[in-house]
């Protein structure tokens, strides 16, 4: 409203300027102007609204997860909001007995399906690649935990989905893809392995990744 009254007000000033305030064209150049000016902020206040309401969604399903993660059994250290050189990562677990698990949240609805390389929502890719996207962040994890701890340690990485039909049964470059409801029993399936007791050990040193 304060744009739309400042383009009045300048409009109004213009044609007095010009004297043509008085003539049926100055008018109606006035308002065309004017219904121009609505239309624009009608447009960008919809585009506003869409990206608010797909970051209100993002994080509501991180902190679904989030919730679901700390009540993990056995011993686990969760961390949040991970920054990384591709972004930040939503979770990651380090687990007493199953090693590190790097987790993405996805709060897209529909029916997730692959095509054997990507991911596809309701038939169509999604604005981005999440599986580069999390095999990126993954790289960048074990790379991470090398240099600071000395292991060579495996990453598990899964996509999240909170409100999909997920169809996906098999991996996708190494990237599992499950919805938030199978997610325990993802988890519980994970094997065990000897490296996740040393990592267990320095897990004083892996909060470091929080920043």
């Amino acid at each position: 409203m304060f744009i739309l009254g400042s383009i009045l007000v300048i409009g109004i000033i213009f044609f007095l300027m010009l004297g043509a305030i008085r003539s049926a064209a100055g008018i109606l150049v006035l308002l065309g102007g004017l219904v121009v000016a609505m239309q624009f902020l009608e447009k960008s206040g919809k585009t506003v609204k869409t990206i608010e309401g797909k970051f209100r969604r993002g994080a509501m399903a991180e902190e679904s997860i989030g919730k679901l993660l700390d009540q993990l059994p056995g011993d686990n250290l969760v961390l949040h909001d991970v920054p990384s050189r591709f972004g930040n990562i939503d979770h990651i677990i380090i687990s007493r007995t199953k090693g590190i698990i790097l987790v993405e949240t996805k709060s897209h609805h529909g029916k997730v399906t692959t095509d054997g390389a990507s991911l596809l929502v309701n038939g169509r890719p999604p604005e981005k690649d999440f599986i580069r996207q999390t095999l990126n962040n993954g790289y960048w994890l074990k790379e991470w935990v090398k240099a600071n701890t000395g292991l060579d340690a495996w990453i598990n990485c899964v996509i999240v989905f909170t409100n999909g039909f997920v169809t996906v049964s098999d991996k996708i470059k190494g990237v599992s893809v499950i919805n938030a409801k199978y997610f325990s029993t993802y988890f519980e399936r994970l094997p065990d392995n000897k490296m996740a007791t040393l990592l267990w050990e320095g897990r004083e040193k892996l909060r470091g990744l929080e920043g």
